[in-house]
């Protein structure tokens, strides 16, 4: 059954720049994108759960082996699907300055969901658009309870508060008081995010006056946590989720794929 419209105006955005040092030497030859996972390229992967989320007008950015990427897309024919390149060829901009990049592009969306290209899982996207819709939110990050080393600390409406490292003891933002500290819940970061684009992308704009044209989204959230209101979604049990980043986990990733096709 076809879920309803959504009453917002929603496009995409796949980050698919990345240089993917730890997956050498596949990487030397392909970009991380074009890693197959069960005989499907990841870029694929993460264009088909765009278009099963509805999702018909994407942005892919590219750097690393930028060319091949742009081929893939054009041998396809883009799936169908309306995506424009947004070309970092010259500098790699991280996720931050990517999105900022991609801006016009992305012309008049009133929500953009936002997925790294090396994510494997099958995170159902319409949760995440549907609670950005319903809520009245700025963001919504997608977040499990897997075990890492950087936490998102969320209170007991899972909106984000702040920020950890517990290998380092790194707390942010630095105000938090402790005794807050230790009622706030850990979750971690699944690299899917939907924002709106009205709130977001103004603070986004002074964000890069401050720090440069090459940033990250998370440093972005944990600065603008005070003025931004973000949900993270706590991804249901059972759900999917490996970064192929590394080999081992590639290989995991390659494992469920053969159990989930």
């Amino acid at each position: 059954m076809l879920r309803p419209p959504y009453d917002m105006k929603v496009k995409g955005m796949i980050f698919a720049a990345g240089v993917g040092s730890r997956l050498r030497p596949i990487t030397d030859i392909i970009p991380k994108a074009l890693v197959d996972v069960g005989g499907i390229p990841m870029l694929q992967r993460t264009i088909m759960r765009m278009r099963e989320a509805d999702i018909t007008d994407l942005v892919v950015n590219v750097h690393h082996h930028a060319s091949k990427i742009i081929d893939f897309l054009a041998e396809n024919d883009n799936f169908g699907l309306n995506i424009t390149v947004s070309d970092e060829s010259d500098t790699l901009l991280d996720t931050g300055g990517g999105l900022l990049k991609a801006a016009p592009l992305l012309g008049d969306a009133d929500a953009v969901v936002l997925h790294n290209a090396d994510i494997f899982t099958d995170i159902p996207l319409s949760l995440l658009i549907d609670r950005l819709e319903s809520d009245c939110t700025d963001v919504v990050l997608a977040v499990n309870h897997r075990t890492t080393s950087r936490y998102l600390l969320i209170d007991g409406s899972q909106r984000m508060v702040g920020w950890t490292n517990t290998a380092t003891g790194e707390v942010r933002p630095r105000s938090l008081d402790a005794g807050v500290i230790s009622s706030l819940k850990r979750v971690g970061f699944c690299g899917i995010h939907v924002i709106r684009q009205s709130s977001v992308m103004e603070r986004l704009r002074g964000y890069a006056g401050h720090n440069g044209e090459k940033f990250s989204l998370t440093p972005f959230y944990i600065d603008n946590t005070g003025s931004l209101d973000i949900h993270c979604e706590i991804m249901p049990e059972g759900v999917h989720w490996v970064d192929i980043g590394r080999h081992e986990s590639l290989a995991l990733a390659c494992s469920l794929a053969s159990e989930h096709p």
